[in-house]
């Protein structure tokens, strides 16, 4: 999918006197209630606003049915928009207009802070220009959350920008994932088990799953 410019709303921002933008950048493959379990975490103040963000790249997928998710997104009726760069830091210069928090699971600081996303490239210049705009909100879903989350081996390239990272704690009920969501839809699909239809709906939206029921999406041939 080739996009007329670097970003493009496809729900725009109900108001342009924006004091913080809370981004939830996402594969959506498809969305699922934890998303909207993330977004629930932010106290929002007054001019803040939330912004789903899609990639059309991606350092690590295969972006594959892109025009079947940006659907998905849509039903969800919260402001949405495309992006054509894979990595945060070009995606917080192309929002370098707005102050912005990237809303993060535990694995995606991981992979955000892993050197070998960033080849040839200073390092620590980069994440000095991306946080003068720019905060992380960490969702922490650590298997073990009672070790203090500073004093973790896999977050050692983090604590230098901890001052940037704001924490919450960890989502509620068992872990849910778009994987598992796919998983459950192959199933399924292949044996339309209504034990399996309760629980797409306990893991994927409402309206989100209405499309994906109506339009076959994931049914494997």
């Amino acid at each position: 999918m080739k996009l007329k410019s670097s970003l493009e709303f496809i729900i725009p921002l109900p108001n342009k006197n924006i004091n913080r933008l809370y981004i939830l950048d996402s594969s959506f493959n498809p969305p699922t209630v934890a998303h909207l379990q993330m977004l629930n975490q932010i106290n929002l103040n007054q001019n803040d606003q939330i912004l789903l963000l899609l990639a059309t790249k991606n350092v690590d997928k295969l972006n594959s049915n892109l025009l079947e998710r940006i659907h998905l997104i849509k039903s969800l009726n919260l402001p949405f928009a495309i992006v054509n760069q894979p990595r945060f830091i070009e995606k917080a210069s192309i929002l370098n207009s707005f102050n912005v928090t990237f809303l993060m699971g535990y694995d995606t600081i991981i992979r955000f802070f892993d050197p070998k996303y960033y080849t040839n490239e200073s390092f620590n210049d980069l994440f000095i220009q991306f946080f003068k705009n720019s905060r992380i909100h960490l969702i922490d879903r650590h298997s073990n959350p009672s070790i203090p989350i500073w004093d973790r081996p896999e977050l050692k390239n983090v604590c230098r920008f901890k001052q940037f990272v704001d924490c919450s704690d960890s989502l509620p009920g068992e872990p849910i994932s778009s994987t598992l969501a796919r998983t459950i839809l192959k199933d399924y699909w292949n044996s339309k088990d209504p034990n399996l239809l309760e629980k797409l709906k306990s893991i994927i939206p409402p309206s989100v799953l209405q499309l994906i029921l109506k339009n076959e999406y994931y049914k494997v041939p």
